[in-house]
Order: C-alpha cells, then sequence, then structure tokens
C-alpha cells in the first residue's frame, strides 16, 4: 500500500554545511599516454548510463559506467 504525499505548507528547517569544490579528471589508462579522458557526448542507454570518453591527446576511446569526467565534485 502506497503512502500518501501531502505538500508541505510550513518552512522547512534547511542545514548547511561548507564544501570546497575540486575538479576531478580521468587520466588515460593507456600506458605512458598521461592525457586526459574527456566525455565526449556519447551514452550508452543503460542504468545506470555508460557515458563515452576519448583522450584528448592519444584518442583513445572507453565508456564509463555511471560517470563522467571531468566533473566538479564537493569535498569537505
Amino acid at each position: 500500500m502506497q503512502k500518501r504525499t501531502d505538500w508541505f505548507g510550513g518552512e522547512p528547517n534547511i542545514q548547511q554545511e561548507p564544501k570546497r569544490p575540486v575538479l576531478s579528471r580521468w587520466i588515460c589508462p593507456q600506458d605512458g599516454c598521461g592525457g586526459e579522458m574527456k566525455f565526449n557526448g556519447m551514452t550508452w542507454p543503460m542504468n545506470p548510463p555508460g557515458y563515452h570518453h576519448t583522450c584528448d591527446k592519444c584518442g583513445f576511446t572507453a565508456a564509463l559506467s555511471g560517470r563522467h569526467y571531468p566533473t566538479i565534485e564537493y569535498v569537505e
């Protein structure tokens, strides 16, 4: 049995904590390349999706499940 959802009419209690943004990059897995794998816009429609990346130095292409790079992440 599914519970009914009500609209919340009050003021929500929001808590905030400081985080700092960091740039996460995927370095090419090909031996000795050192280039950066970048999301090339292609996606495999799976769950989670497979994001295609291409190295900006050697051209190697690979798909990564559930994540695409570069991306901004937040750390404490």
